[in-house]
């Protein structure tokens, strides 16, 4: 039961995250551009890649769903470090910002 516990726990706390990345992105998005184009243009790929949700469930029927739950949760954090260091980095931030929401989104 502890373990039910852990993961429901990850997951709340994962899909907060996320969730406040993507929300925060869409205001970032929209007061350095003032173009609507671009949320809705990180909109649809979002929804595209939500066409894909069938890989995870493939996923997580043959791998150990802990395991792979750590691994994405990995994989998101990374993916931010990697969106933070190229909007530091570049001239262009929504490039990184679009970046970072897209792949976390997959």
């Amino acid at each position: 039961m502890a373990r039910i516990k852990q993961i429901i726990f990850s997951d709340f706390f994962d899909t907060l995250t996320n969730g406040a990345l993507v929300l925060f992105a869409y205001w970032y998005i929209y007061k350095v551009t003032r173009d609507q184009s671009y949320i809705s243009l990180l909109g649809l790929i979002s929804m595209i890649a939500t066409l894909f949700t069938f890989v995870g469930g493939y996923l997580s029927d043959k791998v150990n769903k802990v395991y792979l739950l750590k691994t994405v949760v990995g994989i998101r954090v990374l993916n931010t470090i990697l969106g933070l260091v190229i909007y530091h980095l570049f001239d262009d931030p929504i490039l990184s910002v679009m970046v970072t929401v897209v792949i976390n989104s997959v």
